[in-house]
């Protein structure tokens, strides 16, 4: 495969898709990447990622940056797990997106591409703050309830119910919870509802909110 070649297909994806050279600068820039982070291939071909991207990972590190991690893989270490990041776009904004990397060398030149294919998860990362905020609160509220009336007697939950609310108190989505588990959605929801009959609660947090409370998670 040509160089050319690698770009037109790149250009075909409908992941936002951008390619670099080893030192981090931009030789290609898809539509899906314009729609994306914002900057058109004109304002993105030729400058460092860095520059246009400025992402941070999901404890707050910088990503882009010159001689980054990615770039050192591609030179020495082989392939590079997929990673999420926080990316500036061209309005002044970010956009959570998980990127997977790809390497190609040209045989004719020996010149090294990097290959980005990123999509975006800013949904889904929203969802993951959202649900550790309320369980961190309901730790709170739970931790002062117990110590205020102190911890009330366990209803029969088997190990399995109790499982489930461990998982269901972490930040998962359901379907990642059933997918741990290694049942199907559906399934999970008719777990939930028959805890929720034990414990005479009405939903997940309620649910996780009781259990801890109780002493059970």
């Amino acid at each position: 495969m040509l160089e050319a070649e690698l770009f037109a297909l790149l250009a075909s994806t409908a992941d936002a898709a951008f390619s670099l050279t080893e030192s981090g600068e931009i030789l290609s820039w898809n539509k899906a990447a314009e729609k994306l982070f914002g900057f058109s291939s004109e304002q993105a071909l030729n400058r460092h990622c860095h520059e246009i991207l400025d992402a941070r990972g999901s404890l707050g590190g910088a990503i882009c940056m010159r001689d980054c991690v990615v770039q050192r893989c591609a030179l020495h270490a082989g392939p590079v797990p997929d990673f999420d990041m926080e990316a500036r776009t061209l309005s002044g904004g970010t956009v959570w997106v998980n990127v997977s990397t790809l390497f190609y060398r040209n045989v004719r030149s020996g010149r090294l591409i990097i290959v980005h294919l990123a999509r975006d998860i800013t949904s889904r990362k929203k969802q993951e703050e959202l649900i550790s905020e309320w369980v961190r609160l309901s730790r709170r509220v739970a931790a002062l309830n117990s110590s205020v009336q102190g911890a009330e007697p366990g209803p029969a939950l088997s190990e399995r119910e109790i499982q489930i609310l461990q998982l269901l108190a972490s930040p998962a989505a359901p379907v990642d919870v059933a997918g741990a588990l290694g049942i199907t959605p559906s399934t999970l929801r008719n777990h939930l509802h028959r805890i929720n009959e034990k414990l005479g609660t009405k939903d997940r947090l309620s649910a996780v909110l009781n259990a801890m409370h109780r002493g059970l998670i």
